[in-house]
């Protein structure tokens, strides 16, 4: 991801943790902030502890903690 959008995703995280103290809550906010910002079909993970491996475009990743949530977000190809 470009800066600009490292920083929004970081901003939106915080906002989601504010309003939602739960994974599914800060999942569904983050990714309904990046489709209405980016376009569609992003795709949040959140949680505590886990391991991913995912297909990405180079630009549309991020993947960072908040306190204690571990936060993967990335553009998903069109829904098939």
């Amino acid at each position: 991801m470009n800066y600009g959008m490292v920083q929004y995703a970081i901003e939106t995280a915080k906002e989601a943790y504010y309003y939602n103290k739960n994974g599914e809550g800060i999942s569904d906010y983050i990714r309904t902030r990046f489709d209405n910002r980016y376009n569609k079909y992003w795709q949040c993970i959140v949680g505590f502890s886990f391991s991913s491996r995912i297909w990405h475009n180079p630009n549309e990743y991020i993947n960072f903690n908040l306190g204690q949530f571990n936060i993967v977000l990335f553009r998903d190809d069109e829904k098939k």
